[in-house]
């Protein structure tokens, strides 16, 4: 019993990972000391009177033990909720006994409860730990696997897509050495660059498609107005576009990954071959944004050409395939979906629906500006409008209205 506080000192120190105090091993000593006192003085007198003065520097250690746990507490470390619950328990049964032992409370003893309840939930909170270090390792685990996949992945896409260009370097290089007009030959070396370059491009693409079919889930989710974002997503110089989108949706999802596949899809090379391109960003009756390209080629065997290789399976790898492969691995995380199909036969369209958060009483079919306008004094018709709606209503309009003031200089 007597060496019990200093070992429970010990367990505070070593479960919140602390150093020891100053003068801590004096205290050890004063512990043995009163052990060695113990084994010669044997009067059971002595030690009832001693031990009911000695446990009253328990209060102290109680208190340090609480005193730490709730500057862990602050810091949020884990555990330390379950081990002051258990302190402050430990505490109130010791000062019911001190109480009890001098005359002052009339009343069961509860420091052996105390103990086990401690007992009990100290194990409880070592388990938790025993398990979020579990989860840890396994997180790790999980990492250290997806990096063998991506290296795997990375092999596999640069033996299928740079085997053939370099071979094809290497023969025109032997090409070249053998030629005896080495200093007129430049198409040649022209050929040689390209090639270099495509393998360039083609190592882009495969480093990226592999990073991002080991990714399971989004890594950063942010939410943000969508129109907004959209309008500075969207390279203007490059699509025609129109936005019918409910002013206030908002997007929770990763602003990157939507970026990226906007982007990618805008400047898919495939789609620069037809004559036109127009994108119709809407929503549907759910409120979920849909980004509907429109492409148009005046030769009905292109679109269906471009349709089926979309359409196909993987057998033989290509870097327009591969490009495709990041948008959807993109859709993937971004949970969206995408459907494309031909529409007589010389119209390809393109459907990527993304998951958005509009006000329930805005969600309804937005066709265009003026079907807005109708649709919102329809409502204010039919049912009375809230005070603080009206409000918001007055002052957007007075925002979207222009005032022109009469110009008061006289002519000359």
């Amino acid at each position: 019993m007597l060496i019990l506080p200093y070992g429970f000192i010990k367990f505070i120190q070593d479960f919140f990972e602390l150093k020891p105090f100053k003068y801590q091993r004096i205290y050890l000593f004063f512990q043995f000391f009163f052990i060695l006192v113990f084994l010669i003085v044997q009067n059971p007198v002595f030690w009832y009177n001693f031990i009911g003065y000695w446990d009253i520097h328990l209060l102290a250690v109680i208190g340090y033990a609480i005193y730490v746990t709730i500057l862990k507490f602050r810091e949020q470390k884990r555990g330390s909720t379950i081990h002051l619950l258990a302190l402050v328990y430990l505490l109130y049964s010791i000062l019911k006994e001190i109480l009890i032992e001098r005359g002052y409370l009339n009343s069961p003893s509860s420091l052996e409860t105390s103990f086990l309840v401690y007992l009990i939930l100290m194990t409880l909170a070592l388990r938790f730990q025993f398990l979020m270090m579990k989860r840890k390792l396994q997180n790790r685990y999980d990492r250290l696997k997806e990096a063998d996949s991506l290296r795997e992945k990375i092999f596999f896409y640069m033996d299928a897509m740079i085997s053939g260009p370099l071979k094809l370097m290497k023969d025109k290089l032997s090409e070249y050495r053998e030629s005896a007009q080495k200093t007129k030959d430049k198409n040649l070396v022209k050929e040689v660059i390209e090639v270099q370059s495509s393998i360039d491009n083609v190592m882009d693409d495969i480093i990226e498609l592999s990073r991002l079919e080991v990714l399971k889930e989004v890594p950063f989710k942010e939410q943000v107005n969508f129109v907004s974002f959209i309008n500075d997503v969207i390279p203007e110089d490059d699509i025609t576009y129109s936005i019918k989108v409910n002013p206030e949706t908002e997007i929770l999802n990763s602003l990157d990954l939507i970026n990226s596949v906007v982007v990618r899809l805008v400047d898919f090379p495939p789609f620069k071959e037809f004559n036109h391109n127009d994108l119709i960003i809407t929503q549907d009756l759910k409120g979920n944004v849909h980004f509907r390209f429109l492409l148009f080629h005046s030769n009905s065997k292109v679109a269906q050409k471009l349709f089926n290789e979309l359409s196909e399976n993987y057998n033989q790898l290509t870097p327009i395939k591969v490009k495709w492969a990041i948008i959807l691995e993109i859709v993937r995380l971004l949970g969206a979906k995408i459907d494309f199909k031909i529409i007589k036969k010389k119209y390809l369209k393109i459907d990527l629906g993304i998951s958005a958060i509009v006000p329930v009483s805005e969600l309804q079919p937005i066709k265009d500006s003026t079907a807005v306008g109708v649709l919102n004094q329809t409502a204010k018709k039919s049912e009375k409008e809230d005070w603080r709606v009206t409000l918001k209503r007055i002052w957007k309009f007075l925002k979207e209205t222009e005032i022109k003031l009469p110009n008061f200089k006289k002519k000359k």
